[in-house]
């Protein structure tokens, strides 16, 4: 193991006397690691993510020539309990195991996931033709109040992107519906994620629903984040953007890198300025070669050299 100082020598900037870009210096400074996981996995624990990421940060370090540091604080957020909690409370149902009309919180959710599951289809090119060969209903009424409808434009995306599961799709938009629509599970998950990041310099790593979390409660609440680093995020994706507007650069967060695989289904849009439009803008890497068979899973970003490398450097 080395220490930050060791680490920076051997990037060559205290070796060579030279002056660090701020935001570097201020991320070898950091005393704690955060890492936020995606979409609920109410069955899992904080444990279990540190023994699976801790040993792919440490592949992801070693295939970069680095050594993870033994000085800094490594924690794991995890609000996966509390939001599957608030699945059952809620009564919101997978749209692929509706077969009569729901709640009003099931058709609130139908609605939003007809609206994000169009924006994947105009995304990926996917002409309304394709679903209708998919539709097995009787209606003519393609709107959210059709939960056959919505189902069709589903399995349509599943088939046409064979990386993208029907049931994980439903479990993401699902997950997501509930954090962005529901003032009271936005409040608690923010609660938990928030009392990991306190005031001593903390990097912040986040992974799919997990990045729409951590740039909430950052934007809320300034932080001492010298780099706020996002992988696989889908804030870049309208239906979800235009729920957290007016959108801002945190305040507290010195850098905001966004890293993802382009073939990766949920992380449809860079974080640019057509699509996540904030000063100073968000730099995007999009080389992550993701070796997880939906290109999406947080493992296969963490063991990846070039995130590693960016979280450590």
């Amino acid at each position: 193991m080395i220490d930050r100082r060791s680490l920076l020598a051997a990037f060559g900037g205290l070796a060579a006397g030279a002056a660090l870009p701020t935001h570097r210096a201020a991320a070898a400074q950091a005393e704690r690691i955060v890492i936020i996981h995606g979409c609920c996995h109410p069955d899992r624990s904080e444990d279990q993510n540190r023994a699976e990421w801790i040993p792919a940060l440490r592949d992801g370090a070693a295939a970069a020539g680095l050594t993870l540091p033994d000085d800094i604080e490594f924690v794991f957020p995890f609000y996966g309990r509390a939001l599957g909690d608030w699945v059952d409370r809620f009564d919101v149902n997978a749209t692929s195991a509706i077969t009569s009309k729901g709640n009003a919180s099931q058709d609130e959710y139908l609605k939003f996931q007809l609206a994000l599951a169009e924006e994947m289809l105009e995304a990926n090119d996917i002409p309304l033709s394709a679903v209708e060969e998919n539709y097995d209903g009787t209606s003519t009424d393609k709107g959210f109040a059709n939960w056959e409808w919505v189902q069709a434009i589903l399995r349509t995306l599943e088939q046409r992107n064979d990386r993208l599961a029907q049931s994980a799709l439903d479990v993401f938009t699902r997950d997501v519906f509930l954090y962005l629509n529901k003032d009271v599970v936005r409040r608690d998950i923010n609660r938990i994620v928030g009392s990991y990041i306190d005031h001593r310099p903390t990097i912040v790593v986040a992974h799919s629903l997990g990045t729409i979390v951590a740039y909430d409660v950052l934007r809320t609440t300034p932080r001492n984040v010298p780099l706020f680093l996002t992988m696989g995020s889908p804030l870049g994706i309208r239906t979800i953007r235009i729920r957290l507007t007016p959108l801002s650069f945190p305040e507290g967060v010195g850098r905001w890198e966004n890293y993802y695989d382009d073939r990766d289904p949920i992380a449809l849009y860079p974080l640019d300025a057509a699509n996540f439009d904030v000063v100073p803008e968000i730099p995007n890497v999009s080389d992550i070669k993701n070796p997880a068979d939906d290109r999406h899973g947080i493992v296969g970003y963490l063991s990846r050299p070039r995130v590693v490398q960016g979280i450590l450097s």
